[in-house]
């Protein structure tokens, strides 16, 4: 990536690492794991939303806002990365609703 630093650059090979084995972590989930999973899935897309909301009342006011706008970006991160594992975990399995019926 352009204009980035040696730090990034090293910060963002190592995401891709991680993201190979939490892929193989995420298959290997049990149904515990993936209810919480979907649990925090919803609390994070939640704060992401809040602080989407929070950025934009600050640029409206002119307000400085760059850790407000990082934050974001890492709520942001962090929803994709839980929902790309729950993608992994629910690839050849059946999901069921509360009522037992199949979710496609």
């Amino acid at each position: 990536m352009a204009g980035e630093t040696e730090e990034e650059r090293l910060d963002y090979m190592a995401v891709l690492k991680m993201s190979a084995d939490l892929r193989k972590a995420a298959a290997a989930l049990g149904e515990a794991e993936a209810r919480f999973l979907v649990d925090m899935y919803y609390a994070v897309q939640e704060m992401r939303k809040r602080t989407a909301n929070q950025v934009s009342v600050l640029e409206e006011g002119g307000e400085p806002n760059e850790m407000i706008r990082w934050t974001f970006k890492n709520w942001t991160r962090l929803e994709n990365d839980v929902k790309s594992g729950l993608s992994v975990y629910s690839r050849g399995r059946v999901v069921r609703d509360e009522a037992g019926l199949e979710i496609v």
